[in-house]
């Protein structure tokens, strides 16, 4: 290899070819055995870096167990081609958390929820309440997998007002605006019904 200028010429362009495909096997590699993937092809970190919830950096030990829900709230957003997109959050009653959404025609008083939340949703995670303060923490597909934080309280009408929003958990992690999610209403229990796919 030399200096060429402003330019690194290669004498052995099979050489750098070689070395090229290592660095791109052993990404690979390393990326497919840091995570798994769930029934539903979902995936998730085997090894989650959570800070909150018991056990919580093994995933896949949660996903034989039900998640019963003890609340729900939803938002809708009006997006630029007229649909809507329904943002459904769910909280069990082991401290999961998982949350979903879908582009819609119209906004629906049934909400139509998979049986199966915690392996179906992209987006899974734990939380704690203080008194009427919610945290969650939870990790999302989204651009190769991302972890989000974010508090809110519930308010005495039982919706969900979030007051800060993170990417990234524990001490790692930076404010972001999520405007779409700053208010969500509760869903009566009765108004959920849970499908299989």
């Amino acid at each position: 290899m030399k200096l060429n200028g402003n330019f690194v010429v290669h004498h052995n362009p099979m050489k750098l070819i070689t070395r090229i495909a290592a660095v791109t096997i052993l990404t690979l590699t390393l990326g497919c055995t840091s995570r798994y993937l769930t029934e539903y092809d979902q995936y998730r970190p085997k090894k989650a870096k959570f800070t909150i919830g018991s056990n919580s950096s093994n995933l896949a030990r949660f996903d034989s167990i039900p998640f019963v829900i003890i609340k729900a709230y939803n938002t809708y957003t009006l997006n630029y081609d007229s649909l809507w997109y329904h943002d459904i959050m769910l909280f069990s009653d082991d401290g999961r958390f998982s949350s979903s959404g879908s582009l819609q025609n119209e906004r629906r008083q049934i909400v139509e929820i998979d049986r199966k939340p915690w392996i179906s949703s992209e987006t899974v995670g734990f939380y704690q309440l203080f008194n009427d303060t919610i945290m969650v923490e939870y990790f999302t597909n989204f651009q190769g997998g991302q972890y989000h934080t974010f508090m809110g309280s519930i308010e005495n009408n039982g919706d969900l007002k979030i007051f800060k929003y993170y990417q990234g958990v524990g001490r790692f992690k930076v404010q972001i605006n999520r405007v779409h999610r700053n208010k969500l209403s509760e869903i009566p229990l009765s108004q959920i019904y849970l499908i299989s796919q």
